[in-house]
């Protein structure tokens, strides 16, 4: 009996001894998935960082951009107004021109 009791607790030794190795393995392994998971969640965060920065920039450079167009539109239109300005001026003073032909053409005209 002593003998059976002695083989059974060899057995139940040697199966702790199995389940023991089998539950380092396992810690082991987990371990390395936590290990791997935080350099994926590092990696993550880096990526996201370096895309919010890249987007910062090209909101940036798209503010920089519209206010050189606001600028370049406003000085296109105070050009054209010039240009339409000096356009009437130079109408009205080539209509006086041509009333004035056309009078003379008339007194020409009557003299004969």
């Amino acid at each position: 009996r002593i003998e059976e009791l002695g083989t059974t607790v060899r057995g139940l030794e040697r199966q702790l001894e199995a389940e023991t190795k089998e539950s380092s393995r396992k810690e082991q392994r987990d371990a390395a998935k936590l290990e791997e998971a935080e350099q994926q969640r590092t990696s993550l965060e880096r990526m996201r960082q370096s895309a919010a920065e890249e987007h910062a920039l090209e909101v940036e450079e798209l503010k920089r951009a519209l206010a050189s167009s606001e600028r370049a539109t406003a000085a296109a239109r105070e050009q054209m107004e010039s240009v339409g300005h000096s356009a009437a001026v130079e109408l009205k003073e080539s209509q006086g021109r041509m009333e004035s032909r056309l009078a003379e053409a008339r007194s020409r005209v009557l003299e004969l």
